[in-house]
């Protein structure tokens, strides 16, 4: 067993102790945040932070370009999580419930664009930076286990290990 699997708990409980278990593991972690945000909230928002540049620099743009931009990059990093989530080989609760983020997702992303609610632009703006949100944390929850995002730290490194250990090798044949 690895550390994951409850015994005598129901679903939801497992998922709330293992939804929390990977939000609060990373927290310490230099590398996470790092490629939290360098990768999702710099790059993964870039096309946010122009459309919202261009509609407030310049009277020719108006607001469906920051709706466009919202409306894609959600589901991009929204839709990628829910499916790592949904590929997680040992725990079904997980699984299910990156399965019903992703039909979320879905449902949402194609409300908001094909806009069959007539809903104002203000609205749309709202939900869609609240979606962005929830990505995050769907992205969040998704890697929060990953090694690949955990600090690796030798304390002993830089001085060559624990000075009391045994040195290898001898002085015979040396003249001083």
């Amino acid at each position: 067993m690895n550390g994951t699997h409850y015994s005598g708990l129901n679903g939801f409980v497992f998922l709330g102790r293992e939804a929390k278990r990977r939000f609060v593991k990373p927290i310490g972690q230099v590398n996470f945040w790092t490629y939290l945000v360098l990768a999702i909230f710099s790059l993964g928002g870039l096309p946010i932070y122009i459309e919202w540049f261009r509609m407030t620099n310049s009277p020719a743009h108006n607001v469906d370009g920051v709706k466009l931009a919202l409306f894609t990059v959600f589901p991009a990093i929204m839709g990628a999580s829910a499916v790592q989530l949904v590929l997680d080989k040992d725990n079904s609760p997980i699984r299910m419930a990156g399965l019903g983020s992703l039909v979320l997702c879905f449902v949402v992303t194609f409300t908001l664009i094909a806009n069959i609610f007539s809903i104002p632009d203000k609205w749309s703006i709202i939900t869609g930076i609240l979606f962005c949100l929830l990505a995050v944390l769907t992205w969040w929850v998704a890697n929060g286990l990953d090694p690949i995002f955990e600090d690796t730290i030798r304390p002993d490194d830089s001085v060559g290990g624990d000075v009391k250990a045994k040195l290898d090798g001898d002085l015979n044949g040396i003249k001083a």
